[in-house]
């Protein structure tokens, strides 16, 4: 791999630190690229729906080093559900890992949210936290008109906390990620103060409409800390904060520019004088990118030349190769020029379109992309953005949550894969109700016929 060494200090009370930073480097290469981890994105329709219609959808599975489309043949799992129980569930088997397909909702659905998920069995059983999960809203609106937006998620106001770098450092200007919902998961927006334990106000926040926010303040030694929301019928609800680390060793990224990002290491009171051995190191794609070590407190520049488009992770090693930090950086690249041309400029009602879609560099070379379409009715639906991208949240909010959940994300066991097929369910007709007596026909390629009444 291409790797840039930097001695960010002179590193004391070490024999070789240079071995030191090889073997961390090298532990870090083997375990990316033993990683089979992936992701799971799920691309629908629409963000809300009438009942009685159907949820269009694609699966996308990429392993989550590489960013590239996993190499799996696992069955798809994709439901809706309403609280504990499975409203409409479909099972996806491809040997061309072309997940594709429509939920069809029973025109009987009670109006209210429900979540829309994605996931594998491995993921559902060894990696729940890997289930794409999205809230979308069905309407039954008896009269036949159609609404334009659906109500807020109902339920108690939750709050919770992603210290940069994971911990809270006093003495310092640190930086929170935010994630607010309600009790059943959805994302709500929030607005509120961080206060301390004498009530003094460090700083005022507020979350966007996907629940994700970040707030800035300079902790105190000693010090707790809260944050204090307003909720349903102006009931204030008040969320700890995590306690100050006094022995945090971690990062903060300080900057960021078209050529470079400039990190610190930072560290708690109790850790400060000591002056300790610290080792980083730069990632992309399952490749390290970037490798420099010090001692004590530092800032480091990174230099993006030889980071690829997309997520970057920072990992920070102690003198005992332990990993104690990690950051996320998004690095943008240049726009990608994609033109979408359909045949006719009007179409009939169900008329079939063949649409064509060409994706360019923004110097006009070509791009190979796996790519989805969705097609709406603007008069009825605001399109916006829902759901996760294939790359994660570029907002640094979003940002600092992927940084805890990679830490504490479980590494996930061998598995052969699930290719069985597992059928099952009950047959209802198009209003939702039970169809007994009836014959069910299920063809699968390269078997036999079956039949079952």
């Amino acid at each position: 791999f291409s790797l840039c060494i930097l001695a960010a200090h002179r590193i004391v009370a070490q024999e070789d630190p240079r071995a030191t930073l090889d073997q961390v480097a090298g532990k870090l290469a083997r375990d990316l690229q033993a990683n089979t981890q992936y992701s799971i994105h799920l691309h629908h329709d629409k963000p809300w729906y009438q009942a009685g219609s159907t949820i269009w959808f694609k699966v996308y599975l990429y392993n989550r080093v590489s960013q590239q489309a996993a190499a799996v043949k696992d069955n798809v799992y994709v439901d809706l559900v309403s609280g504990d129980s499975i409203v409409k569930q479909v099972v996806l088997n491809s040997l061309n890992r072309e997940w594709d397909g429509g939920l069809a909702l029973p025109s009987r659905l009670p109006e209210g949210y429900y979540t829309l998920r994605a996931y594998t069995l491995e993921m559902a059983t060894i990696s729940p936290e890997n289930v794409f999960a999205v809230a979308v809203y069905v309407l039954n609106d008896k009269a036949g008109s159609v609404k334009t937006d659906a109500p807020k998620a109902p339920g108690e106001p939750q709050l919770r906390f992603f210290p940069e770098g994971g911990s809270l450092v006093n003495g310092l200007d640190n930086t929170v990620g935010l994630l607010a919902t309600n009790a059943l998961g959805y994302p709500i927006s929030v607005k509120g103060n961080i206060l301390d334990d004498n009530g003094k106000l460090m700083a005022p926040f507020q979350t966007d409409t996907h629940g994700q926010g970040s707030v800035r303040f300079a902790p105190y030694k000693n010090r707790k800390y809260r944050a204090e929301i307003s909720g349903p019928e102006e009931r204030t609800r008040t969320f700890d904060l995590p306690a100050i680390n006094y022995r945090a060793a971690q990062l903060m990224l300080l900057s960021q520019s078209d050529k470079s990002v400039k990190l610190r290491v930072v560290l708690g009171d109790s850790v400060y004088a000591e002056k300790p051995a610290a080792y980083l190191l730069g990632t992309a794609r399952g490749q390290i990118l970037f490798a420099a070590m010090g001692n004590g407190m530092f800032d480091i520049e990174v230099p993006l030349d030889k980071f690829p488009e997309g997520p970057a992770s920072f990992h920070l090693f102690n003198g005992k190769q332990e990993e104690v930090s990690r950051r996320l950086v998004f690095i943008p690249g240049k726009k990608l020029q994609v033109k979408i041309s359909p045949d006719k400029d009007n179409y009939a009602s169900r008329q079939k379109a063949n649409v064509t879609v060409q994706v360019n560099e923004a110097d006009g070379r070509p791009v190979s992309a796996l790519l989805s379409i969705s097609v709406t009715d603007d008069r009825l639906v605001e399109l916006a953005g829902h759901g996760r991208g294939w790359y994660p949240d570029t907002g640094n909010a979003a940002l600092l949550r992927a940084s805890a959940e990679s830490r504490t994300a479980p590494a996930m066991a061998s598995s052969s894969g699930d290719t069985s097929l597992r059928i099952g369910g009950r047959l209802v007709d198009r209003n939702g109700d039970p169809a007994p007596g009836q014959v069910i026909t299920i063809l699968a390629e390269g078997t036999s016929l079956v039949e079952r009444r």
